[in-house]
């Protein structure tokens, strides 16, 4: 709950609505949506990169919904229902997800992760200058990327 009390005022980062009920926290992941027009155009992989710079490990996971995942246009003979989700369509490609791993260390990382997306939306104006590719930041790989920046 710190972390989301600390991205509401944040321009361009629209965290998922706590529910008042809710007491605890059950999900694997933290999901914001990440909104380009509002953080001077820069692109989701852009501030993904920055934000993975700055200790944060973050990443895009899912960048379009299930039934349109490219396994399911390659493997015909894979079934998958295609129900069209036009909400979903829309939120995939501005989701950006924090692991769990990040929020078990002491307190004042929430702290520091709230610090860094503070500095990378400040700088905003530079991260158009980052080169990456569309599905840098996309799922696990971003895990491994980490693990071999920490270890090499």
């Amino acid at each position: 709950k710190r972390l989301y009390t600390r991205l509401e005022d944040i321009e361009g980062i629209v965290p998922l609505v706590w529910q008042p009920y809710c007491d605890r926290h059950g999900h694997h992941l933290l999901c914001f949506r990440f909104i380009s027009e509002e953080f001077e155009g820069v692109k989701r992989e852009q501030f993904l990169a920055a934000l993975n710079e700055e200790g944060v490990v973050s990443s895009s996971f899912y960048p379009m919904p299930l039934y349109m995942q490219p396994m399911y246009e390659a493997e015909k003979k894979l079934s998958m229902r295609h129900m069209p989700c036009p909400v979903t369509e829309k939120i995939c490609p501005e989701a950006v997800l924090l692991e769990q791993n990040l929020f078990i260390a002491e307190p004042e990382r929430v702290e520091r992760i709230g610090d860094a997306l503070r500095k990378v939306r400040v700088n905003a104006s530079e991260l158009n200058k980052i080169e990456v590719t569309e599905n840098e930041f996309m799922g696990s790989s971003v895990l491994k990327k980490a693990k071999e920046k920490s270890s090499g």
